[in-house]
């Protein structure tokens, strides 16, 4: 099942970018399928998991690791090399942080071999 989670304490719940379960940001644009989607969600009854504001500090750090990590993502492509799970799940961790819905920032996985 998808869960949705706030991105912005402050922001009315139908105006703020909704981080899904699986790492998509998803835009407040009610031409977007996923925000349609959401918004079926939010008819249904459901909630969206608060978001938890990370210290500053831990969101630039997620942010500058987020970005270091497009190397990595870039030299297994170049290399013909899938991007191994572990790096998506870390990513998508570090998207969680720099998004608010996380405070815990992940530990940064091996790189992977032949790249």
């Amino acid at each position: 099942m998808v869960e949705y989670a706030l991105t912005d304490g402050a922001m009315p719940i139908n105006a703020q970018p909704i981080l899904r379960s699986d790492g998509a940001i998803i835009p407040p644009d009610p031409a977007n399928r996923d925000w349609q989607a959401y918004q079926e969600w939010l008819a249904e009854g459901n909630l969206p998991v608060p978001s938890v504001a990370p210290a500053p500090d831990t969101a630039a750090e997620a942010r500058a690791a987020l970005e270091a990590s497009d190397r990595t993502v870039i030299r297994c492509v170049e290399a013909g090399v899938a991007v191994p799970a572990e790096w998506v799940a870390y990513r998508r961790a570090l998207r969680a942080v720099v998004a608010g819905t996380s405070a815990t920032m992940p530990g940064r996985p091996a790189y992977s071999a032949g790249t």
